[in-house]
């Protein structure tokens, strides 16, 4: 009887090359896609993700929003110490909130006339404006949640969502918010007023900030810097 050796297929040349061809295509394929969701997907938790935590939260965010605006330091000593006085802390840390604080502009009442701008400048030059700000600035709450900063893939630069408290009710005129005017009765730019912010804003600059109105004196802020 005879052995036979088995016969030894070969796979033929062209047919690997066509798999290598294959698996490179996927791979490219698959980093486009990776890519693609990076480049037009804001990367930040969604507006509805934002205002559930808020909602939730309320309470406890418009004790600390009081507890900011009232709170007045012994002389010589800073203002954020207000965060540490009696369960203020403790507030902080259930509400989520990493810092409370005040940006421009300052609210005054009957913000929009000429006569409280210039009451405003003539404040701020006596040195003593900050007691005001800290009173009647616009107050920016932070979450403690890590995701709402963090870069933004599309532009590599740096972006947030914070919270905002305007002590006034602002007026909103085709999609911006009209900030109060200065001491010669010119109004600086204001800021845009979008319907969501889970996308990237059409014309998003850096060092621009955009809004979401969640109440008359409620806002979203998310900033590109």
């Amino acid at each position: 009887m005879t052995n036979t050796a088995p016969t030894r297929t070969t796979i033929p040349k062209p047919f690997i090359a066509k798999r290598w061809v294959v698996l490179i295509w996927i791979v490219l394929l698959t980093i486009c896609v990776w890519a693609s969701r990076s480049f037009f997907i804001n990367p930040l938790p969604s507006d509805e993700e934002f205002i559930a935590h808020f909602q939730k939260h309320r309470a406890d965010i418009e004790e600390l929003v009081r507890r900011y605006r009232q709170y007045e330091p012994p002389p010589r000593q800073p203002h954020h110490l207000w965060a540490s006085q009696g369960d203020t802390p403790e507030i902080l840390s259930r509400a989520g909130i990493s810092t409370v604080g005040y940006v421009s502009p300052t609210w005054l009442p009957n913000p929009y006339s000429l006569e409280t701008a210039k009451y405003l400048d003539a404040d701020a030059r006596s040195g003593k404006g900050y007691a005001l700000a800290h009173k009647y600035g616009t107050i920016r709450i932070r979450y403690r949640d890590p995701r709402y900063e963090r870069v933004l893939l599309r532009y590599m630069n740096d972006g947030w969502k914070d919270l905002w408290f305007i002590p006034e009710v602002p007026r909103i005129q085709n999609g911006w918010l009209i900030v109060p005017p200065n001491a010669n009765g010119v109004f600086p730019q204001g800021y845009r007023v979008l319907l969501s912010l889970n996308d990237f804003p059409p014309d998003w600059r850096k060092g621009d900030c955009v809004l979401r109105q969640i109440e008359p004196q409620w806002f979203i802020r998310m900033c590109r810097v």
